[in-house]
């Protein structure tokens, strides 16, 4: 008898009871459960998400109002140990056909097929509000994207109204500051749902099926009291000889963080110019994270395989590590390596002093398969 099923077994009679049991315990059920469950699945995501709780419905904000706000409010962070108080948000929104083709050109990216990117770009200012909320400590300014996944079960439709999620998950400390998870999941069928009346099982299975999730995990620079000298196996793989005549060479404008901006809406001051981007410890502007990973993904896109299945339907994951920045401007070199047998590609950003600036792997799969 493995560890894994002696586990299930005794979580498996909190099915017909768990009503009975407070909020927190029944969460607790139904988490720890589908975490044993769903472990060595490839695409997973929809199985090991947080439940939200106590939603909010507010209004979708501007990124421009927070901002402001972000400049006059004074907060002091959050100290070593603490967690990030348990937000979670519902508002609804609309992807208009003009924003989906600017967003495609400035990703150079084919507008025929749908990045799986592109909605997290509309739902950031629903992410900051969070972080913005009365209840956080944590300055929005200066925050770094670490990592993300996505999981996308299908395109969502242009020009019709969506309800969407977003929560906070977990909080770590780290060596040099904290990491938060942060989730959001988008589906035309939670147009209309009253949350509040939902239990934490209804819930879950509602997350489960949206079209849309997300895991974006974002670090905040701090000074911490945890010091380490063990250097990690990327950094020592990186001091062995790279030939990037191997890669693909892509040239980045001085002004990519702003035009981006134009079309995204994130106007964070480290994308822009030298002297907003040397206010928060950089020393040349640099180019969002998203915009990065949506000029991977487009050229991933170009041989998907799902195209070569005649079912057409396919589930989409997406998983990156954001290493290190790219200055504006810069040249960087990609390199991505196809695994047919597992329907995947890996993919790697490489600097100009060959250092990583992120890596991932994209996987499609037809879901009838």
């Amino acid at each position: 008898m493995t560890f894994a099923y002696l586990v299930e077994s005794i979580l498996k009679p909190c099915d017909p009871f768990v009503k009975l049991f407070p909020q927190q315990l029944e969460n607790f059920c139904y988490k720890h459960k589908k975490r044993i469950k769903y472990k060595k699945d490839e695409i997973m995501l929809n199985q090991l998400l947080p439940i939200p709780q106590n939603i909010q419905s507010i209004q979708l904000p501007s990124l421009g109002s927070i901002y402001l706000k972000a400049l006059i409010s004074k907060k002091k962070g959050l100290k070593q140990g603490e967690s990030f108080p348990q937000i979670s948000k519902y508002a609804e929104l609309t992807i208009s056909q003009s924003f989906s083709d600017h967003y495609h050109q400035i990703c150079q990216a084919d507008s025929k097929v749908q990045l799986i990117t592109m909605p997290q770009v509309l739902i950031v200012p629903l992410h900051f509000h969070i972080l913005s909320d009365p209840l956080s400590q944590m300055p929005i300014f200066g925050l770094i994207h670490a990592k993300n996944e996505i999981m996308a079960n299908s395109a969502l439709p242009i020009g019709q109204k969506l309800g969407v999620l977003a929560w906070v998950g977990e909080s770590r400390w780290k060596e040099k500051g904290m990491e938060l998870d942060l989730w959001s999941a988008i589906d035309p069928q939670f147009m209309g749902v009253d949350w509040a009346k939902l239990s934490a099982q209804e819930t879950e299975e509602r997350m489960k099926k949206a079209s849309w999730i997300c895991k974006m995990t974002v670090f905040k620079l701090q000074s911490t009291e945890n010091k380490s000298e063990v250097k990690s196996e990327n950094n020592q793989k990186e001091q062995s000889q790279i030939d990037l005549t191997t890669y693909q060479s892509w040239d980045l404008s001085a002004d990519l963080g702003r035009r981006y901006a134009a079309v995204s809406g994130d106007y964070n001051p480290i994308h822009l110019y030298p002297f907003s981007s040397k206010l928060f410890g950089f020393k040349s502007p640099i180019i969002h994270g998203m915009w990065s990973l949506a000029r991977v993904l487009g050229e991933l896109e170009k041989t998907n395989f799902a195209s070569q299945n005649p079912n057409p339907a396919s589930q989409k994951y997406l998983e990156v590590k954001f290493k290190r920045p790219i200055p504006l401007p810069s040249t960087i070199f990609f390199k991505m390596e196809e695994k047919l047998e597992l329907q995947q590609k890996d993919f790697t950003i490489l600097l100009s002093n060959s250092k990583v600036a992120l890596d991932g792997k994209f996987i499609v799969k037809p879901i009838n398969a």
